[in-house]
């Protein structure tokens, strides 16, 4: 046994998958029995359920197992509402569909984890129970139970194998690189000159940060009330970190604040008890509290983010209390476009079916509604369809050796199905291998959906292959709209997420009661500033630019606030006030002429410094940056 697997460790299989590909694979056997013994019309669906459910770890199965069947039961209560209402017609169908799927694929670029999957899950399955239906069902009530039932089927098995033998996540200390990240900011606070770089290398590990945090919460309760903590900590961090990189010399520390820090910082780095934490964090509020409000935040998010067990904290302390809120960016442009894409594609393929008649149309529009839905929230989904193609390919072959060279060997729905196993088990191989996992679920998919055990005597050849070239041409066709209906990778989603940001200001420039939401401007570009930074980490592109782009959109908000404010100071005279409004103005265009605005607002405080009025910091630093950071500024207007 050992030399087999040194034999295929060396020709590149990855074992240590070999457990879950296992498990997988014969709880997928298992759904099948099950749901063909059950008189289901479509078993080898409950199959490619635990294909899709299955998770290597318990946490996360039990998650997504979830919220599959969440997301299948909203799915299949509007297949059947929307089979009620067309009856029999296919356009109203198709309208029907592509308004549910394009709203969906909206919803799901909208939320995250697998509250999104959920959601793009109950897109495509109305598209199951609309568009593959025999006409066997006695009444459409019967069709929609028949397919929940057949994908809770899958669900069950493969929640039932995974709890008995996938093991528990091993999580590691939640709070032990978040104590590591204060504690290099601690440190940083200390020095009279803060380097870019390592502002820049604290921001890119506070973005990474999140991402670790949020895909090691699921299937936790308790992970996910303290990710909320988590997020007040890290919306403080990043916020004293773009202080500090604006305030690189500072007057010194007050007495006593210095060993204060200290003794903080070695508290975190010696894992004291919460109490001693506690203990050091009141001690440095005690000696400095009239410090910027960006440290108190951060002091005061400490304690819920580092010590998650609620019982150790003192009755006084709120689980979130910060004084900033957290504000969630939401991508409202990539869910449009996703929309837009979803529904279009749907009404295309949609009109070719219904004005064709062709007996396979269902199949390309069941595979379209997936494909444009479900990767519409993938970092590049373009390339991605290349590996689900050669995937469906190979799954729709290895289909049609089953179908037209096992199954004409026997007969009935036991012989058929039985002879299905060892097809099934077969998935197992792809899997192992990193060149062909990325294909491999796709592979299984797709293998599963062409193979119809109770629909087997029925079939001609004709049809079965031209069902299986509409399967397996569904990536094309969304490859094609991914490249060319609103492109969508990394550096496109960094451009919109700037142009999000520039956007804002401008609303802000535009609106006098701007100064009413500082508040929640300021939480949502904290999370903006982290997202950014992971999408330009992932498209493996240099921060630096993104930082200081983040910074000067910072600088510009306060200098936009501060603008507000003067213009309603009774002691300016008829000039500056004119002065004022016209830099807003400016600023209302700050995405096509971010030299011009840095421009006007160099005038703005020329005049105000002419005529003895104070001018506030962050005009300046405001038009430092912006003429510094034009070229980052003009990638948002880059197509």
């Amino acid at each position: 046994m050992n030399a087999v697997s040194q034999q295929l460790t060396q020709r590149g299989f990855d074992l240590s998958r070999l457990g879950f590909s296992v498990r997988t694979a014969v709880a997928a056997c298992l759904a099948l029995l099950i749901a063909w013994t059950l008189g289901l019309e479509h078993p080898q669906w409950s199959a490619m359920t635990v294909w899709a459910a299955s998770q290597p770890e318990r946490g996360m199965l039990i998650e997504k197992s979830l919220f599959r069947a969440h997301g299948t039961l909203v799915g299949t209560l509007f297949g059947v509402l929307l089979m009620t209402l067309a009856d029999g017609s296919i356009p109203i169908l198709v309208v029907g569909l592509a308004l549910w799927v394009g709203a969906c694929a909206a919803a799901g670029n909208l939320v995250r984890g697998l509250i999104a999957y959920g959601t793009l899950l109950s897109g495509y399955s109305a598209s199951m129970v609309v568009l593959l239906s025999t006409g066997t069902q006695e009444s459409i009530l019967t069709l929609g139970a028949d397919r929940l039932l057949t994908v809770m089927v899958g669900v069950t098995a493969a929640l039932l194998v995974g709890l008995m033998f996938a093991p528990r996540r091993r999580l590691a200390d939640p709070t032990g690189r978040l104590r590591q990240l204060t504690n290099q900011l601690l440190r940083l606070l200390q020095q009279k000159q803060v380097a870019d770089s390592s502002v820049q290398t604290l921001l890119e590990e506070i973005a990474v940060q999140e991402d670790w945090l949020e895909s090691n919460s699921a299937g936790s309760i308790r992970s996910r009330r303290h990710l909320s903590a988590v997020r007040h900590l890290l919306n403080a961090q990043v916020s004293l970190l773009l202080w500090l990189s604006r305030n690189a010399e500072r007057n010194p520390l007050p007495a006593g604040v210095p060993e204060a820090l200290d003794q903080l910082s070695s508290c975190m780095a010696s894992d004291c008890s919460p109490a001693e934490l506690l203990n050091c964090i009141e001690a440095l509020k005690q000696r400095c509290p009239n410090a910027p409000e960006v440290f108190l935040d951060l002091l005061q998010a400490l304690p819920p983010a580092l010590i998650p067990d609620a019982r150790e904290m003192p009755q006084a302390e709120s689980p979130i209390a910060t004084f900033s809120p957290v504000v969630l960016h939401r991508d409202w442009v990539g869910a449009r476009q996703a929309m837009l894409r979803a529904s279009g594609l749907i009404l295309l393929l949609g009109t070719v079916w219904w004005l064709t008649d062709w007996s396979a149309g269902p199949y390309l529009l069941l595979g379209a509604s997936i494909m444009i839905s479900l990767f519409s929230t993938l970092d590049n989904p373009a390339a991605f369809m290349r590996f689900l193609f050669i995937g469906q390919l190979c799954g729709a072959l290895v289909a049609m050796v089953c179908a037209w060279l096992i199954w004409p060997l026997g007969e009935g729905g036991a012989f058929y199905v039985l002879s299905m196993l060892p097809f099934v088990l077969l998935g197992i191989l792809p899997m192992l291998h990193p060149r062909s996992q990325p294909s491999a679920m796709d592979f299984n998919m797709i293998m599963l959906l062409l193979l119809q055990p109770t629909q087997a005597s029925h079939q001609d050849l004709q049809h079965w292959v031209s069902m299986a070239l509409a399967v397996v041409s569904t990536p094309l066709v969304a490859l094609v709209a991914y490249r060319y209906v609103f492109p969508t990778n990394l550096r496109q989603r960094s451009r919109m997420l700037i142009r999000m940001m520039l956007h804002e200001l401008q609303d802000l420039a535009d609106t006098p009661a701007a100064l009413k939401r500082q508040g929640v401007w300021r939480a949502r570009l904290n999370h903006r500033v982290r997202h950014l930074l992971r999408l330009y980490l992932r498209n493996q592109a240099q921060t630096r630019s993104a930082t200081w782009g983040c910074l000067a959109v910072l600088e510009t908000g306060e200098c936009i606030f501060h603008l507000h404010q003067l213009a309603q100071d009774p002691t300016l005279g008829t000039r500056e006030q004119a002065m004022i409004r016209q830099a807003l103005r400016r600023l209302t265009r700050l995405e096509e002429q971010p030299g011009q605005a840095a421009l006007s607002l160099q005038r703005c405080a020329d005049l105000l410094q002419r005529h003895h009025h104070p001018v506030p910091a962050p005009i300046t630093h405001a038009v430092q940056l912006l003429n510094r950071q034009q070229p980052w500024f003009n990638t948002a207007r880059v197509r």
